[in-house]
């Protein structure tokens, strides 16, 4: 990876060195039989991170916007 700035190499290791690389795993929520949302679980509510879908009326949908909490049950499926 190049990347190109005016912060000093030095400064910008550290930086990385001293992030979080630890992130929520992402669950699925199969809304319907063409349609699912992906997010993360916490207290039983799914935080909708983005929805796949085929049909254009459920990216509309004010339920399933990004940020939006559903309710989650454990056997759905994970990655």
């Amino acid at each position: 990876m190049i990347l190109h700035s005016v912060t000093p190499v030095v400064a910008m290791q550290q930086m990385f060195a001293l992030q979080d690389h630890t992130l929520p795993p992402v669950q699925t929520l199969a809304l319907g039989p063409y349609c699912s949302a992906e997010g993360t679980v916490e207290n039983g509510q799914l935080t909708i991170g983005r929805i796949i879908s085929t049909n254009p009326q459920d990216f509309l949908n004010p339920a399933l916007f990004p940020g939006m909490q559903l309710p989650f049950l454990a056997n759905t499926r994970s990655q």
